[in-house]
């Protein structure tokens, strides 16, 4: 046969079969036996031409039919090679017979690049899916818009065939968002901005998302808008995560605005970046005012150590703690305690300072009181030894020079009455024994009045009787000893009080007696004592000078500190009032 198709009146198409380039086959219709392959053939397949003539043809894996004319299949070469095929059939006669003429295609590059393409597209699908990212094209002249899969994803929509057109887009739009978007459209189209807007959109089904969009606008020679590409992405997510972290920046801040202390924050080149309200209440300035100049509301007479000590911890990117003296708004300096500390990232750089500001104005007025009165203490400790000395001292001297004396010469009398006894029976040694004796009795009661006023100044023997009956005699004998004028209310005890606290206010009375004797410059005391509502009340005033703050309350009030002291002592207490001029008023109360 094949010499036959060369023998053909027609040489030309066996020239034309056998130098044709693509790979082609000749087969009997009935057993598909090959009857001639040209050299493409032959180079596609692998095999020699020999081992090809008179195959049948579905050996190779082509199965040659008439009724297909042009189909795809795999097939392989003589070294095993998988090769993608287009087959391509025509019935021809050849010397009286039915014959297949196939032309064989290499798609296999074709479909490697197709395949390919198929993935790139589906990993695009998927990207914008990931990223809730569609891009879109809108002609201009005809208002329609072409969106892709995912654009109708997020708008909630299911594609149709052809555009959908402008109208229906703005449809979906949010009634609050329509206008808006529309004139940047406009805007966007006459050249005065780019286009690119958020806005909220409705689905079908009512949800609300948000969509960021960002075109590019094609214009003509002319520079007129004729079409427009972009990208419209799903930014629901990003605006809830962003609408969360406003309202926990908004929870955050208004905690901060609300705590009882002073915060704020600095950048790492100490720029100040943050004051919060209390901050900002406090020293009367703004955050901008404040960063123009940040040493403004330090005291002058801290500022210096301040800012070097700052400085030196800033460098070392240690926390920082000092107290200052920092200003209100009305002038005022008040005590603070700052407190910074040095926020870093992984590799160790601060990002930030953070600090707090907090007021120990009252602390240190305690501090200082505290101060004040443990040297109030520390001079009163002393004086009260002094006194214990002076006083043991005293009743030392008294007892040795009043009793010892007296006693003395009484034992010498009696012990000359005892020889007079025991030696003379005379009429008138007997008389002068009687003037002896006489004597020695007057002696004796000397001896005895002394020792009891020794007793009383020890303590008064009045206290025995009641308080009010121990106050009525000291302010009778005041009054005696001094001259000056003294009025006493005093209404009879009706509860008897324990004997330290009977102690306690009469030394407080004698003190505050003794003061007014001293300093006041009074002629005049008014003493009112009485018990009310549980508890026993004693009131001295005078007309004299007054008694000054510091009178009160410095290190050399010694009397008044013991006062105080011995009234705390017992439960009580003890208050201080003076007009320059007009007296002083003490009141001493006590519970019963």
């Amino acid at each position: 046969m094949a010499t036959e198709l060369r023998k053909t009146g027609i040489p030309v198409v066996g020239d034309v079969f056998f130098a044709s380039p693509a790979p082609q086959i000749i087969a009997e219709l009935s057993d598909r036996c090959i009857l001639e392959v040209n050299n493409a053939f032959v180079q596609l397949f692998g095999y020699e031409r020999s081992e090809l003539i008179g195959r049948a043809a579905t050996e190779l894996g082509l199965w040659l039919n008439s009724a297909d004319r042009d189909y795809e299949t795999c097939v392989r070469g003589k070294s095993g090679n998988i090769l993608e095929i287009s087959i391509l059939t025509a019935p021809i006669q050849l010397a009286g017979k039915d014959c297949l003429l196939a032309t064989i295609f290499d798609v296999t590059e074709r479909n490697r690049i197709r395949r390919a393409l198929q993935e790139s597209e589906a990993k695009f699908k998927q990207a914008q899916c990931v990223a809730h990212l569609g891009y879109w094209e809108r002609n201009i002249d005809d208002g329609s818009i072409t969106w892709s899969d995912e654009v109708y994803r997020i708008f909630g929509l299911s594609p149709p065939n052809d555009g959908s057109p402008l109208s229906e887009w703005l449809h979906l739009l949010h009634p609050e968002d329509r206008e808006r978007v529309a004139r940047v459209i406009e805007e966007a189209q006459r050249g005065l901005r780019r286009y690119d807007v958020e806005y909220r959109l409705v689905r079908p089904d009512g949800e609300v998302r948000w969509v960021y969009s960002e075109g590019h606008i094609i214009r003509d020679e002319q520079d007129r808008p004729r079409r427009t590409f972009g990208i419209a992405q799903d930014i629901t997510e990003q605006k809830r995560a962003q609408e969360a972290l406003r309202r926990s920046e908004d929870r955050t801040r208004l905690i901060i605005d609300t705590i009882p202390v002073m915060a704020w924050s600095v950048q790492p080149d100490g720029v100040v970046d943050f004051l919060n309200q209390r901050w900002i209440d406090y020293a009367g300035l703004s955050l901008e005012q404040y960063v123009k100049d940040p040493r403004g509301p330090i005291h002058p007479e801290d500022r210096e150590r301040v800012i070097e000590k700052w400085t030196a911890q800033m460098a070392k990117g240690e926390c920082y703690e000092d107290e200052m003296r920092l200003q209100r708004a009305n002038g005022e300096y008040r005590w603070f305690l700052v407190r910074t500390a040095p926020v870093l990232d992984e590799q160790g750089n601060i990002v930030n300072w953070y600090g707090v500001s907090i007021d120990i104005e009252e602390r240190k007025r305690a501090e200082e009181q505290l101060k004040d009165f443990n040297q109030s203490l520390r001079a009163l400790s002393a004086r009260l030894n002094g006194v214990r000395e002076e006083e043991s001292t005293r009743i030392a001297r008294e007892i040795h020079d009043e009793l010892g004396g007296t006693l003395s010469i009484l034992k010498w009398d009696l012990e000359e009455i005892e020889e007079l006894l025991s030696d003379t029976t005379n009429s008138d040694l007997l008389l002068d024994l009687r003037k002896k004796v006489a004597a020695v009795i007057a002696l004796t009661d000397n001896t005895v009045r002394a020792v009891s006023r020794i007793s009383s100044e020890l303590r008064p023997a009045a206290l025995d009787s009641g308080l009010t009956e121990a106050l009525q005699l000291y302010a009778q004998q005041f009054q005696t000893r001094t001259g000056i004028a003294v009025t006493c209310h005093c209404e009879p005890d009706s509860v008897e009080l324990s004997r330290e606290k009977s102690i306690a206010i009469f030394r407080v009375f004698q003190e505050a007696l003794t003061n007014i004797l001293r300093h006041a410059g009074a002629t005049q005391v008014e003493i009112t004592a009485g018990q009310a509502n549980g508890d026993y009340i004693l009131t001295i005033r005078d007309n004299g000078r007054g008694i000054t703050e510091e009178e009160k309350s410095g290190p050399q009030a010694i009397g008044i500190t013991g006062m105080r002291e011995r009234v705390h002592l017992v439960g009580g207490e003890i208050k201080f009032e003076s007009v320059n001029g007009q007296g002083t008023s003490i009141t001493v109360k006590v519970p019963i």
